[in-house]
């Protein structure tokens, strides 16, 4: 880490002790296992760091349940949305955090504070954990059966979606919208949860939600935003322009079929993941299994994934 990214760091874990996230182990016990921090840019967001625990690197992976991340598919969402209708975003902040670890884990979801040392423990959820991001969907899932309604007798319901920490609410209207939106952050307060106001998108006819522009503005439709699209095309210009047979990092190459993927719901009738089948294949083969280990290899593309590529 460079000064910055440490001083990121530093502000980020002190904050989650003053939340009462990371704390002293319980008497008796003591830290068995640390999960290194790295410190990664926000997209789009110049001077904003996201600061995340390794447990693949620290191993915590490794003996971490495999649950199924449950959200939404983009284009079901765009085929329920409403013509010339109004969207609201909500980031729920540090959502994971919010759902606490079992006393008998703690001693191996570890964390050394990168200014003064001290050892600490998760007591909610890691950001890095495998398996955070099914727990929080799932109970994501469960804050909407509390109490919220979605019919309507005056004409179009409000329909609210979850993918991970990040809601959409859309309704026909923009009165309705704003309703809805008022309700749901009612909502979140009465549960506790706190929602990032400067990431809080009121009711609009285009909104960027799951990496995609929704626009409403006419007949609903999925947009890609210029600056993902200019990324995804990079991808494959490199590998396009690289030598033939060339060995490149598996983990590296991960990363780009995993930010082209990202894309496919945008493309018609999906025929983005096609594509990329037999990439996505040689990346992570079957039987590849869990832990790091598989990605420190290199591999190299064939010319049939370069020709989908093309």
């Amino acid at each position: 880490m460079d000064e910055e990214m440490l001083e990121a760091a530093v502000q980020f874990v002190d904050k989650l002790v003053e939340l009462g996230v990371l704390r002293s182990t319980d008497e008796g016990l003591t830290v068995l296992a640390n999960a290194p921090l790295f410190v990664v840019g926000k997209d789009g967001q110049p001077g904003q760091w996201r600061v995340i625990a390794d447990m693949l690197r620290g191993g915590q992976n490794d003996c971490v349940g495999q649950d199924r991340v449950f959200m939404p598919r983009i284009a079901h969402i765009v085929d329920q949305m409403y013509t010339e209708g109004y969207s609201a975003v909500v980031d729920l902040s540090k959502f994971f955090y919010n759902f606490p670890t079992h006393p008998e884990d703690r001693p191996y979801l570890g964390l050394l504070h990168p200014k003064t040392e001290e050892l600490l423990s998760y007591y909610g959820l890691a950001m890095g954990a495998g398996n955070s991001p099914a727990i929080a969907c799932q109970i994501g899932l469960a804050f909407l059966g509390y109490g919220f309604i979605l019919t309507s007798s005056d004409g179009g319901a409000v329909h609210i979606w979850v993918w991970v920490d990040d809601f959409l609410i859309h309704g026909p209207t923009h009165k309705k919208t704003a309703q809805g939106l008022q309700f749901f952050l009612d909502k979140a307060v009465d549960c506790g949860f706190l929602f990032h106001p400067k990431k809080l998108v009121p009711p609009q006819q285009v909104v960027k939600y799951c990496g995609f522009l929704f626009d409403t503005t006419t007949v609903p439709c999925l947009r890609i935003p210029e600056a993902k699209k200019e990324r995804a095309l990079a991808i494959c210009d490199y590998l396009l322009q690289s030598p033939k047979h060339k060995k490149s990092s598996s983990l590296g190459l991960a990363v780009a079929v995993g930010v082209l993927e990202s894309l496919t719901e945008a493309t018609p009738r999906r025929l983005g993941h096609t594509h990329l089948k037999e990439f996505h294949t040689i990346v992570h083969p079957p039987g590849l299994g869990n832990g790091a280990a598989p990605y420190y290899t290199t591999t190299s593309l064939n010319s049939a994934v370069l020709d989908k590529l093309q």
